[in-house]
């Protein structure tokens, strides 16, 4: 079951759950100077925008359905934008940027359309972020240098990982791991642990120049079956012992 929220009732909910949190805040600790007020939610300069932030700490929402959480954090000209986090940047349509950081580089940017950045960088002297440049990209890692997806359709994954800007497609998992080319899925150097079944996968389970392993334990085979191009399907064995 799912239910559509119109952004004024959204707002109601952000000011709402706001004063919950400085409610239970100064339960817990009665001396706190923390002050959560329905004034932290508030309309953005964008159609439908919503702002949650401490007073005038410069977060903007100038994008229509903007949303915009954070000390800071911005959704630019585009519509959809989500930015949560200090001096986080959505800056493109339907852009997500999840991260706070110490400046604006460290903490985590999308610019791409319909990207997706989500980490920051702690290193507040020359620290990057989480950084989605490339439309559709997504970019999942922080650290001292954040995840970087620069190609369309990019995923970058991990620390330091890096998706070319050339590089469509492609995908980068583990710390510092680069693409080197369109198209491709890069781990580096880290070892490959794959379930290896003990029964062979339908024909109609593979598409066209794919190929999954299985097991013949009987009869001591490593088993491979592929699909070519035009729709072929063969299978490779080698003995084991």
């Amino acid at each position: 079951m799912s239910v559509s929220l119109l952004t004024p009732d959204l707002r109601r909910i952000l000011a709402s759950l706001a004063t919950r949190i400085g409610n239970l805040e100064r339960r817990v600790n009665p001396t706190s100077t923390m002050r959560f007020t329905p004034s932290l939610a508030h309309p953005g300069t964008g159609e439908n925008s919503v702002i949650l932030e401490p007073s005038d700490s410069g977060a903007v929402a100038n994008s229509s359905n903007g949303i915009a959480i954070g000390a800071g954090a911005t959704t630019v000209v585009f519509p959809n934008g989500i930015a949560l986090g200090a001096l986080a940047l959505a800056d493109n349509d339907n852009a997500i940027a999840m991260g706070s950081g110490p400046t604006s580089d460290a903490a985590a940017r999308a610019t791409g359309s319909c990207a997706v950045a989500i980490g920051a960088s702690y290193d507040g002297t020359g620290g990057v972020g989480a950084y989605a440049f490339g439309a559709g990209s997504v970019a999942i890692g922080g650290g001292a240098t954040g995840a970087n997806a620069g190609a369309a359709g990019g995923v970058a994954i991990g620390s330091n990982s890096l998706v070319g800007s050339t590089h469509t497609g492609s995908v980068a998992i583990g710390e510092s791991v680069l693409t080197l080319a369109a198209g491709q899925v890069n781990i580096g150097q880290n070892r490959i642990v794959v379930g290896v079944p003990d029964s062979a996968p339908s024909d109609s389970h593979l598409n066209i120049s794919q190929a999954s392993f299985y097991l013949d334990e009987g009869s001591n085979l490593l088993k491979i079956k592929v699909k070519y191009a035009d729709g072929t399907v063969k299978i490779g064995s080698v003995g084991v012992s």
